[in-house]
């Protein structure tokens, strides 16, 4: 036998049975916990849980939900500049309007976005 493994002998039985003990001691401390939690539980049902929940949803009212109101579409005249004349102009149009959009988004949100543009 080594005269490090002779040495270093009595700390690993020492280490061994402190180690032990703590383990014994977790676990101790674990089964308290499980009938602890078991013994709270059993005090609940389905019933209980229902009532606490329909009693709690009476004390609060619900507060009321604002709608979005679409704002009014304006029609272009023929003497608006800046109405298309054609199909072919409000689809650039809107594709301009869209690559504006995605721009202004970029400056916001810099970095990757992995697809969840817009």
């Amino acid at each position: 036998m080594s005269v490090l493994k002779l040495l270093s002998q009595p700390v690993w039985n020492r280490h061994r049975l402190e180690f032990a003990k703590l383990r014994e001691r977790q676990a101790l401390d674990r089964q308290t916990e499980r009938d602890r939690h078991a013994e709270a539980r059993k005090g609940i049902s389905f019933a209980m849980a229902k009532a606490a929940i329909l009693q709690e949803l009476d004390a609060v009212p619900p507060t009321p939900r604002r709608l979005k109101v679409p704002q009014p579409s304006r029609p272009l005249g023929r003497s608006d500049e800046r109405a298309p004349k054609n199909d072919i102009d409000i689809i650039i149009a809107r594709g301009e309007q869209i690559r504006r959009d995605m721009e202004g988004w970029r400056r916001r949100y810099p970095g990757r976005d992995q697809g969840q543009e817009m």
